[in-house]
């Protein structure tokens, strides 16, 4: 559960935007403890009657009280603000004021705050200072509404303001916020006062741009104090960590972009070793398919012929048992007849079986050549039919002429991924340099920069306004490679650029611009030139995006480098078809 005291840490801009209307000084050197108000946006002179002149009026203390008020670093306020308790009433200083009054020990300086403007969601804030002798020497206590001690005489009026004050709330819980927690509370870190008053009120100064002439002050130190009066040290701040982050994203990005590259040449790889992998299971699946026809089909032929070999065999099988019965009934008739007649029908018979023998003879062997000139022919067939399917119908000539175009393709495809790698790495190039300034006249821009001359290219200098961009483009585009150096740096410059005939500089120097046309350097004298030019040369204008302004020209940089991009990646693809 959050603290007081952390809430109070947390508190931040009590007071915002509005603005001081009123002043009260209580125990305030010899000031009166009538409330003073003040008009916002006016000129106020503090003037006064002393003892004897305007000397002692009071005139200091009341404008060393306002400036306490108002946070100025005069006080040096995150080392306690001891010079603020200077600004009591001291009983020696005023005219015999020792044998009347006692020196204060405290005093109050209230202020009223309120907008210049009504408005519904606030009203004024009083916010009271106290001052002590003793550590701590600043206190801050406020209140909405106006919250003021009025009373008749000056001693009511004291007396009161301590009862006032005891009765606001401790603006820290169990304490009070003191001297180094001023600027950020009320102001929230904004500078709302810059003074110098070197009188005894305030013995002790710091250096700002008042207390010190600007010749004896560092450029660092003039630029620290404005950007802090102006609020623009927060901005460069938030700008330097916006571009940090920046830098970060690209720099993963970048890295990013190569890690995808790298995957995208890994899955490629992986994807072709899977196709090979593919068509390497299809061609054994087809071989083991072919394999088993194959068998099928010897299995099927070894079939037909051993059915045929069986018929054979039972044809001759036949014709042996008829012989035999042929043979018995020879040798019955042999028993039959005698003589001469026997020996001759014996040597017929025998005549006729070495014919038939003969004939059989003869069968099988051109039976046996007739299987071999059969198998011989399977083979052939099987041979064509494997060939057929290998095939897709094309002949010689048409694939010889499909093959070089295919080769002619991938020639053209390779030539363009190289031309858009090239693009890509110019693109890239031209990206960098316009991040860096160097768009326009790089090799210029870095000659002077080895010679300590500031430089910048004249369109990253010029921002122009939508409505005259096209006019004023064209009117600058002819000096496109001018570089921009400051009136003092023109000779130096010159002297740098000896080497590089052709450069174009353009001095600062001017007041004044055409209307729609910004820009950081003072260019007044040349765009005036420029928009009276009576050359009579035409330049044709309407360009797709804007040429001039770092922020355009480097948007448009990236953009060139994304279509370069997204051609190398099209030239790949077409090679990898290819």
């Amino acid at each position: 559960m959050p603290t007081a005291r952390d809430a109070a840490r947390d508190t931040e801009n009590v007071v915002g935007d509005r603005t001081l209307v009123a002043v009260q000084a209580v125990n305030i050197s010899r000031l009166s403890t009538h409330p003073v108000p003040t008009v916002p946006g006016t000129l106020i002179v503090v003037a006064g009657q002393g003892p004897k002149d305007s000397n002692g009026a009071g005139k200091s203390s009341f404008i060393a009280a306002i400036t306490a008020l108002l946070g100025d670093e005069q006080w040096r306020f995150a080392s306690g603000a001891r010079a603020v308790a200077e600004l009591l009433f001291n009983a020696e200083l005023a005219a015999q004021g020792d044998s009347q009054w006692a020196s204060a020990d405290h005093g109050y300086i209230v202020g009223v705050f309120d907008h210049a403007e009504p408005v519904e969601d606030g009203g004024a804030v009083t916010v009271w200072l106290r001052v002590n002798a003793d550590a701590p020497h600043l206190e801050i206590r406020w209140r909405q509404g106006v919250y003021l001690a009025s009373a008749p005489s000056e001693a009511d009026r004291v007396a009161l303001a301590d009862r006032l004050w005891a009765s606001l709330p401790r603006s820290a819980g169990r304490r009070d916020l003191v001297a180094k927690d001023l600027g950020r509370v009320l102001y929230g870190g904004q500078v709302r006062c810059v003074s110098f008053l070197s009188t005894s009120v305030r013995s002790k100064v710091a250096t700002n741009l008042l207390s010190q002439p600007l010749n004896e002050i560092s450029p660092e130190r003039i630029f620290s104090a404005i950007a802090a009066l102006t609020g623009l040290d927060r901005e460069l701040e938030a700008e330097r960590k916006s571009r940090a982050e920046e830098h970060r994203e690209r720099a993963k990005a970048a890295e990013a972009t190569e890690r995808l590259a790298e995957w995208e040449r890994e899955a490629a790889s992986l994807l072709k070793t899977f196709d090979r992998r593919d068509r390497a299971r299809d061609e054994v699946a087809a071989a083991l398919r072919h394999w088993r026809t194959r068998q099928a089909r010897l299995l099927v032929d070894a079939a037909e012929a051993d059915a045929a070999h069986a018929a054979e065999q039972e044809r001759l099988h036949r014709e042996g048992e008829e012989l035999a019965e042929s043979a018995r009934a020879a040798e019955r008739e042999i028993e039959q007849l005698t003589g001469g007649a026997l020996d001759a029908r014996l040597q017929e018979a025998q005549a006729a079986l070495a014919e038939l023998k003969g004939q059989a003879d003869k069968l099988s062997a051109d039976k046996a050549v007739a299987r071999n000139r059969m198998d011989e022919l399977r083979r052939q067939v099987s041979a064509l039919e494997e060939r057929q399917r290998e095939s897709d119908g094309r002949d010689g000539d048409a694939a010889r002429a499909e093959l070089k175009e295919a080769e002619a393709r991938r020639d053209e495809a390779q030539q363009e991924f190289g031309m858009a790698r090239g693009a890509v790495a110019r693109a890239e190039r031209s990206l960098a340099e316009a991040e860096a300034g160097e768009g326009s006249a790089p090799e210029q821009i870095r000659a002077l920069a080895a010679q300590g001359i500031a430089a910048v290219g004249l369109l990253d200098a010029v921002e122009l306004a939508e409505d005259v961009r096209e006019r004023w483009e064209a009117a600058l585009w002819p000096y496109r490679e001018a570089v921009v150096v400051g009136a003092g740096d023109l000779d130096a410059a010159v002297k740098a650029l000896t080497g590089m005939p052709g450069s174009m500089i353009v001095p600062a120097g001017g007041e004044g611009l055409p209307e729609g046309v910004s820009c950081e350097l003072a260019l007044g004298r040349f765009l005036s030139a420029l928009d009276g030019d009576g050359t009579g040369t035409v330049v044709i204008g309407g360009f797709a995006e804007p040429v001039t302004g770092r922020v355009a020209r480097v948007q448009a940089a990236r953009t060139a480098l994304e279509a370069a991009q997204e051609a190398l990646d099209r030239a790949r693809q077409a090679t990898s078809d290819a």
